[in-house]
C-alpha cells in the first residue's frame, strides 16, 4: 500500500537545491582539446551556489565533536561484543529539536549534555550544521533529515512547529497514533530520507495510542573511494573474533601514498573519498589492547579527525563488511544529566502543547556498508513523547580482528562510528 506524506503534513520542510559536481572529464571538445574556460566558469557558478547557501562559513562545530567523544564510547561499549554503529550527528540534532520542544529544566539539562549554550545560539549552530554537512554533488551525498509525528487528537503550538521547520529542515505531519498507518508512513519517511537503507528497521516502526509524538533525525552518507580498491585483488582470509576463533571473510586490498595515526595503542589510517568529500578513518588496536579500552577513552573520536603522518605508503587489507545496530538510548543521556524530560512529573513541553507529557524512549538505528566502490551508511534516531608532512614509511593497515571505524564529512564532522566485531 503506498503511503502519502502529504495526507498527513502539517509543515514540509524544503531542502536547497546543491550544484552537481563539476567534473572535467565533461568539458573536453569534439577535437580532444580541453575547454578551460567553460571548466572555470561552471566551477566558479558551482562554488557560488555552494556560498549562497552558507556552506562554508566556518561555523564552531567544537560542541558536536565533544558530544561525539563523550558518547561514542559509552554507546557502542554497551553492545559488548556485538556489532555497533553509532551517529553522533543524528543523536545531537534530535537532542537539539527536543530542546526547542520542552522548557524549564528539561530544556536546561538537555542543553548542558549537549554542552551548548544559550537556546537561540544552539539553534543557530545546528542549522550552520545541517548546511556544512549537507552534499548532494551526485558523487558524494551526505543529508540529514528531520521530522515530528504528533497526535492528531492533540493541539500544538504553530508557531514552534514553523520554528523546527525553518531552523532544522524539519517536517511535521499528524497521525492517529496506535494505528498500523502511522506506522507505515513514519517508516516511509524513513526509507526516502535513508535510502532504503534500513528498510528492515523502518517498516516495523510500530506507535502507541497515548504517544504525543515521535520524534525523528536521520543521516544518509554515500560516496565513492578517491582510489578505488580492485575488486580482482579481493580475496577470502581470515578474520579473527574477540574470542581468538576465526572467520573467513572478503578481504579488499591495495597499497598507495596515504595518512596514519600511530597512537597510543592504536595505528589508524585514512581512506579518502572522491571529489573531496571527506574520508573514513580505520583504527586497529595493538595486539595487546582491547578494542574496549579505546572505546573508554573520552577524545577518541576528536583524535581520530586528524592524522599525524603524510605521504606514507599504506598497505591496505580490509574486510568487506556491512554492519548494523539498534541501540536503546534512555541510559546514555540520563548518564548525561538529561533526567526532567524522563520524569513525567518534573517534564515540561508548553513550548509544543499544553497537554502534560514525558520523554519516554530514545533509540537508534544505524547501517555502514562497506566494499571495493566506496561507502553507504544511514542512521536514524527516534524520540518518543508520550502524554502523562613527514618522511616517507609503510604502514600495514591489516584489519584481521576486531577494529574501530569513523566516518567523517569534508569538515571533519563526525557522521558515523562504529566497531567491526565480525565483518559478516
Amino acid at each position: 500500500m503506498e503511503t502519502k506524506l502529504l495526507d498527513y503534513t502539517i509543515e514540509q520542510a524544503e531542502y536547497p537545491a546543491y550544484p552537481q559536481f563539476v567534473n572535467p572529464e565533461n568539458y573536453y571538445k569534439a577535437d580532444g582539446a580541453w575547454d578551460h574556460e567553460a571548466y572555470h566558469q561552471a566551477e566558479k557558478e558551482a562554488r557560488q551556489a555552494i556560498a549562497a547557501m552558507g556552506k562554508g562559513k566556518g561555523g564552531d562545530h567544537a560542541a558536536l565533536l565533544t558530544f561525539a567523544d563523550k558518547t561514542a564510547g559509552r554507546v557502542l561499549l554497551s553492545r559488548g561484543g556485538e556489532n555497533g554503529v553509532y551517529s553522533p550527528v543524528s543523536l545531537y540534532t534530535a537532542m537539539a529539536m527536543l530542546a526547542e520542544l520542552c522548557t524549564g529544566r528539561s530544556r536546561e539539562q538537555v542543553l548542558a549534555a549537549m554542552g551548548a549554550g544559550e537556546l537561540e545560539a544552539m539553534r543557530a549552530a545546528v542549522h550552520q550544521l545541517w548546511i556544512d554537512s549537507y552534499c548532494e554533488s551526485g558523487v558524494v551525498t551526505s543529508r540529514m533529515g528531520s521530522s515530528v509525528w504528533l497526535n492528531e487528537q492533540v493541539s500544538y503550538h504553530a508557531e514552534t512547529l514553523r520554528t523546527l521547520a525553518e531552523h532544522y529542515f524539519a517536517s511535521s505531519y499528524r497521525v492517529a497514533m496506535g494505528t498500523d498507518a502511522a506506522g507505515r508512513a513514519i517508516g516511509a519517511w524513513i526509507n526516502e530520507q535513508t535510502g532504503g537503507l534500513l528498510s528492515d528497521e523502518a517498516d516495523n516502526i510500530r506507535t502507541e495510542a497515548m504517544t504525543l509524538l515521535q520524534l525523528y533525525t536521520t543521516i544518509y552518507f554515500k560516496a565513492r573511494w578517491e582510489n578505488i580498491f580492485p575488486a580482482e585483488r579481493t580475496e577470502k582470509d581470515l578474520f579473527r573474533l574477540a574470542d581468538g576463533t576465526t572467520l573467513e571473510c572478503d578481504f579488499m586490498h591495495r597499497s598507495g601514498k596515504g595518512a596514519c595515526r600511530r597512537g597510543e595503542g592504536y595505528t589508524a589510517a585514512m581512506l579518502p573519498f572522491a571529489a573531496g568529500g571527506g574520508y573514513m578513518t580505520l583504527c586497529l588496536p595493538d595486539e595487546d589492547v582491547l578494542l574496549s579500552e579505546l572505546l573508554q577513552r573520552d577524545t577518541l573520536v576528536s583524535e581520530l579527525r586528524q592524522m599525524d603522518e603524510y605521504g606514507n605508503i599504506i598497505h591496505w587489507t580490509v574486510p568487506k563488511f556491512d554492519v548494523s545496530s539498534s541501540i536503546g538510548l534512555n541510559n546514555t543521556l540520563q548518564e548525561l544529566g538529561v533526567q526532567a524530560a524522563f520524569d513525567a512529573q518534573a517534564a515540561d513541553f508548553t513550548p509544543l502543547t499544553d497537554v502534560p507529557a514525558f520523554l519516554s524512549n530514545v533509540r537508534q538505528a544505524a547501517r555502514v556498508k562497506v566494499d571495493e566502490e566506496g561507502v553507504e551508511a544511514a542512521a536514524f534516531t527516534e524520540m518518543a513523547v508520550c502524554t502523562a608532512s613527514l618522511p616517507m614509511g609503510e604502514v600495514e593497515m591489516r584489519l584481521d580482528r576486531p577494529f574501530l571505524f569513523a566516518i567523517y564529512d569534508a569538515g571533519g564532522l563526525p557522521l558515523f562510528v562504529g566497531t567491526v566485531q565480525n565483518p559478516e
